[in-house]
């Protein structure tokens, strides 16, 4: 599912098949931070993890955003 970021400076998410399983895909588009920034952000959090871990947390955090988008402009 995930894809580990290389050096080259690729996203840190998957194929993203868990956002068209709930319907978020067509929402729009979230810029992903460069792994090595994700880690220095919780280590300034007091969250000390290696990259697999912070890959884990940022594809949670960025599904997490993307399900609040989606209810907070959803139509009734």
């Amino acid at each position: 599912m995930a894809t580990k970021k290389r050096r080259n400076g690729s996203g840190y998410s998957g194929d993203g098949s868990n956002l068209k399983d709930i319907g978020l895909d067509h929402l729009m588009k979230l810029d992903e931070l460069p792994i090595e920034q994700s880690m220095i952000m919780l280590k300034e959090a007091g969250i000390d993890v290696d990259e697999e871990e912070a890959i884990k947390i940022m594809e949670f955090l960025h599904l997490l955003a993307r399900i609040t988008i989606k209810e907070i402009f959803s139509p009734d």
